[in-house]
């Protein structure tokens, strides 16, 4: 994989031509030449390769009993996260894959049509994450001493759950045990659950008809 795609991306973003250093992106102080940005998903998988060779458990376990081993005692301490730099890395394959798609058009259109509206869902993601931080912390501060609600991150897990639909009847019952939390548990779930998610179903669908035009 190195070999036959790192090399070549790395000359392009060195020595790349004067139409690609116009289209360059700035990211923060820093301009991002258009070559990095198209292959982002093939620096991603080369950065989790070098990781996942850092973090391998056989390495850790070399000259033990049997040859190429995984199971050692210094083996067992990274072998956490060498799973999750594993799942990293076929995730990251599986979406390097969506360029096969070139071969249908239809497939092709849909993948274009995914990844306008994906900006949206990253809107999304990003006022639900601060929706949960507020309503947890609040939560957290109450101190209310109810299981799930001890410290902001149980708190922040627990809404969570709630708003999944993950949250079993008891811990429902706890919350209904302190009328304040039982209160900011249903604004959160009211401004998450109905607003939030309601209002990005207008936004993919106003996205979805500025790009099926566009496209027609």
């Amino acid at each position: 994989f190195l070999g036959s795609h790192m090399v070549t991306h790395i000359k392009l973003a060195l020595h790349g031509n004067q139409a690609e250093k116009e289209n360059s992106k700035t990211l923060g102080c820093f301009k991002v030449p258009s070559t990095v940005s198209k292959h982002a998903t093939c620096y991603t998988i080369a950065v989790i390769l070098f990781a996942m060779l850092a973090r391998d458990p056989i390495l850790y376990c070399l000259g033990k009993d049997p040859f190429l081993t995984q199971r050692c005692p210094e083996g067992e301490i990274v072998l956490p996260s060498y799973k999750v730099l594993s799942m990293l890395g076929a995730l990251n394959l599986y979406a390097l894959a969506s360029d096969l798609c070139i071969f249908s058009v239809r497939i092709t259109a849909y993948v274009c049509l995914f990844n306008r509206v994906m900006s949206e869902i990253m809107l999304f993601l990003f006022g639900f994450a601060m929706l949960l931080l507020a309503f947890g912390t609040g939560a957290a501060a109450l101190r209310s001493e109810v299981h799930g609600f001890e410290t902001l991150a149980h708190s922040i897990a627990t809404l969570l759950d709630v708003f999944m639909g993950m949250a079993h009847a008891e811990d429902y019952e706890l919350m209904a045990s302190v009328p304040v939390l039982k209160l900011l548990v249903m604004a959160f779930y009211i401004v998450t659950a109905v607003y939030l998610l309601n209002l990005l179903v207008a936004q993919l669908a106003s996205t979805y008809s500025m790009v099926v035009g566009d496209m027609v």
